[in-house]
């Protein structure tokens, strides 16, 4: 619900909270939360959201590489050479593109 509506706050208080509920995080409350950034044009956010990843112990997915490298293609947040430093990161840590983090990756490019 909150990605819909770009809520990306009220998704980063959610994902914030979770450990104090005792409730682990996992790659699919990120990639939500990220998803609900992107939608609310905080590209900021949605690159610390992923770091933040590693450093949580959650290993980031291929939705997880493609939403951050649409948000850079997108939002002109670091742009091409961003998305595609993201996108080589993925291939180094043996995570498949999809047809959608390729379609992400050459919007990047374009734009």
């Amino acid at each position: 619900a909150c990605a819909q509506r770009g809520n990306w706050e009220i998704a980063c208080t959610i994902l914030n909270s979770m450990p104090s509920q005792g409730v682990e995080q996992n790659v699919a409350c990120y990639n939500a939360a990220m998803n609900a950034c992107e939608k609310g044009k905080n590209i900021k956010k949605v690159l610390e959201l992923f770091d933040s990843m590693e450093t949580s112990g959650v290993k980031p997915d291929v939705i997880s590489f493609s939403t951050v490298i649409s948000a850079c293609g997108r939002h002109k947040m670091g742009g091409s050479e961003r998305a595609i430093e993201i996108f080589d990161t993925m291939e180094s840590r043996n995570v498949s593109p999809n047809v959608v983090t390729f379609s992400a990756a050459i919007f990047a490019c374009v734009n």
